[in-house]
């Protein structure tokens, strides 16, 4: 039988010959090759002596440092932007937050609808502060300052340290899945989000993207190389407290071929969870540090820190800290009393609630119908009196004829004919 010390060895051995392989094949993902000093890292045995058996990852949620908690990122003022937050940064093995907008050397906005956002490069010394070790980019904004803004920003998060995934130079990149030791383990982390004006091309920066074949392909390619693989989905309508039938079917299909963690960001509120094939899949995250100067709705203000706790068995705990940031105020801090329990109640029902039969889907045919007028006056291409007057009168439902409002169908439904206009919208990019 072997004694401890020869299976330390073998595992120590075990390791070295994964991480050589990871580091020269070709197969659309990466372990971290970004400096040499990183590199060295992947290999360098520190980590296993100092905690050969578990580890502690903290995930965030939307880090956007603009308007108020500027000047604070760009001091490195920790201890005003986490508050009571700092030793549970400080007690993790690995700490992981969504990069929501790119920065900036210089301003160069996308033309796209929406707010562009856009922070300056020096706001990289917020994340140093707060110990971030990983980035996520795969998100809806890390291109608003176009392909010049992604650029910067991985210059600056680089050169500090900081590590990323989900976005870059073009298609390939963007889907590489990172690969980062902590303890004994290696945990995969990969990044997917929506299509807006962010996607990348075989020639074009930007992120990876939903596409359900290429993602469960990364998945089987990464899936034998790692102990643990997370998977941080840019993903959620904004506001909803709930995943729609589509998302969590695409969700679910993630674990089945291979996610641990699924993580939806990008709802701005806190959501539901469910434990499915015993993984771990969470709809709506809520932000970390991204607050305005414009009042927004009251869950915008709540917020979810991830605390997973791996063993050597690879088994996941999942603690779900509530946090809270205040309209008006810097920094975020954790919830306490009556507010981290109402935080956690409604996570609670809303997750009990969406494994009942038929839920989902009754939930959102009711948001569906609720934003029925919004999404008439986008599609007719109303402007804000008509848009306030439709919303009151309903005159879209009378105004187009019958046989128009079958052809719209027709046009958005089928697979085809999507193909055509979306092929045909990206082609005028350049001329938008």
């Amino acid at each position: 039988m072997y004694n401890t010390a020869f299976l330390a060895f073998l595992r120590i051995v075990q390791l070295r010959m994964c991480v050589a392989q990871i580091q020269t094949a070709d197969s659309g993902y990466e372990a971290e090759q970004k400096t040499p000093n990183q590199e060295q890292e992947m290999i360098q045995q520190s980590d296993l002596d100092r905690k050969p058996n578990k580890a502690k990852i903290i995930i965030g949620g939307d880090v956007c440092p603009v308007e108020m908690n500027s000047k604070l990122f760009i001091d490195g003022n920790a201890e005003s932007i986490l508050s009571d937050i700092i030793p549970i940064m400080n007690s993790c093995d690995l700490r992981v937050v969504n990069l929501e907008c790119p920065m900036i050397n210089k301003a160069s906005p996308l033309k796209k609808s929406g707010p562009v956002l856009g922070v300056r490069s020096e706001s990289v010394n917020g994340l140093v502060e707060m110990k971030v070790d990983i980035v996520n980019l795969a998100n809806n904004h890390i291109l608003d300052h176009s392909e010049e803004g992604l650029q910067s920003t991985i210059e600056a998060i680089s050169k500090a340290g900081i590590l990323h995934f989900g976005a870059g130079p073009d298609l390939k990149s963007a889907q590489q899945v990172l690969i980062k030791p902590v303890g004994d383990m290696l945990i995969g982390f990969m990044g997917i989000a929506e299509v807006e004006y962010n996607v990348s091309k075989e020639n074009k920066w930007g992120t990876n993207y939903v596409d359900i074949i290429d993602n469960v392909n990364s998945i089987k390619k990464i899936r034998p190389h790692v102990d643990i693989l997370i998977i941080l989905l840019h993903s959620g309508t904004e506001y909803y407290q709930y995943p729609s039938p589509r998302l969590q079917k695409y969700c679910r299909y993630m674990v089945d071929e291979g996610a641990d963690v699924v993580i939806c960001q990008h709802s701005h509120c806190v959501g539901s969870y469910e434990k499915y094939q015993q993984s771990i899949i969470l709809y709506g995250q809520g932000n970390f540090v991204f607050n305005r100067y414009n009042k927004r709705s009251d869950s915008f203000y709540d917020g979810l820190l991830v605390e997973l706790s791996i063993n050597k068995m690879n088994d996941i705990n999942v603690e779900w800290i509530p946090i809270k940031q205040e309209f008006g105020k810097e920094g975020v801090r954790l919830a306490k009393g009556l507010e981290k329990e109402n935080i956690l109640n409604g996570l609670h029902d809303r997750s009990h609630e969406i494994v009942q039969e038929g839920f989902i889907q009754d939930k959102w045919r009711e948001y569906c119908l609720k934003e029925k007028y919004s999404f008439a006056n986008s599609i007719y291409g109303y402007n804000r009196y008509l848009s306030s007057l439709n919303k009151r009168l309903h005159f879209s439902d009378w105004i187009n004829s019958s046989r128009r409002k079958l052809l719209l169908r027709n046009i958005i439904q089928c697979e085809l004919h999507r193909d055509v206009l979306i092929s045909l919208w990206r082609d005028m990019e350049e001329d938008i």
